[in-house]
């Protein structure tokens, strides 16, 4: 059986990335992201974030 995927399709492999540099940045805009909600109040107590994730 073959398999035939569209031109536009290219895996991360074949792209010659670092892939572990594109979940480090990943992980860092999330770190700023997070910083920057601190700086305007929106931050959830850890109570609260266990409540509406639904986790006891």
């Amino acid at each position: 059986m073959r398999t035939k995927f569209s031109k536009d399709v290219v895996s991360l492999a074949d792209l010659k990335v670092n892939q572990g540099k594109i979940v480090n940045q990943a992980f860092v805009k999330a770190i700023a992201q997070g910083l920057i909600d601190i700086e305007n109040d929106k931050t959830v107590s850890l109570s609260g974030a266990k409540k509406r994730l639904g986790i006891k």
